[in-house]
């Protein structure tokens, strides 16, 4: 799964990558959690990559409940089986960038936080699928798709799974839903583990409340 990431970042340098033209403020976050608003790229009405802010935790549109907290994750897998999914996975897909995400191992009786970021790319690009707000007053919603680690590898040791991450070479593909062949787009989708690193970081990213740059330190 993906519970919480991080987007230290600047607005230049999601302008850069994605090549968004909209005006949009944007403040370096350290610890994301569900239920929060984050940026996502879409593809508006007419082909442009566009930044937009939603909140993590996707709520089908036809769901009327206001206070449900929705869904941070999505299986890759199962997507297109899930009626809750299917639509937007065929619809409504977009971009959520990242500069890395948390993944939690139980060492010493204790949950300790692992930090998992690309080692040749800072700033990256997670799969991820949106639904239109069910009321003009709320934003969309989005979450993040998941997929199974390689078995017996580093990955693997942390967490069964991972997000789907999307090379910049996909960006254009994943985000065009005109494209039906889903089978295709999702092999292209799959990263090679190997660029992966992680280390341990501080337990207080246990709290979701802590917000800091000492989230993404390293322990000695």
């Amino acid at each position: 799964m993906c519970g919480r990431f991080a987007l230290n970042t600047t607005e230049d340098e999601l302008r850069a990558q994605f090549l968004v033209k909209n005006s949009f403020v944007f403040k370096a976050k350290y610890n994301i959690s569900p239920g929060q608003i984050i940026p996502a790229f879409i593809l508006n009405k007419l082909g442009q990559t566009e930044l937009v802010f939603m909140q993590w935790g996707f709520v089908p549109s036809w769901k009327k409940e206001t206070n449900s907290k929705g869904y941070s994750n999505a299986r890759l897998e199962t997507v297109l089986e899930k009626p809750t999914f299917k639509q937007a996975f065929l619809k409504n897909r977009c971009l959520i960038p990242a500069t890395g995400y948390y993944e939690w191992q139980v060492i010493h009786q204790r949950k300790q936080p692992f930090f998992i970021y690309l080692k040749n790319q800072p700033l990256f690009a997670m799969a991820g699928i949106w639904a239109p707000a069910s009321e003009a007053s709320l934003l969309p919603t989005c979450a993040i798709l998941t997929e199974e680690a390689e078995k017996e590898s580093e990955m693997a040791k942390i967490h069964e799974r991972m997000p789907v991450i999307v090379p910049p070479l996909g960006y254009t593909n994943w985000l065009n839903t005109q494209i039906k062949k889903e089978a295709v787009i999702l092999d292209e989708l799959l990263p090679k583990e190997t660029a992966l690193c992680y280390f341990p970081v501080s337990i207080q990213v246990n709290s979701p409340q802590f917000d800091h740059p000492d989230c993404l330190r390293a322990l000695s």
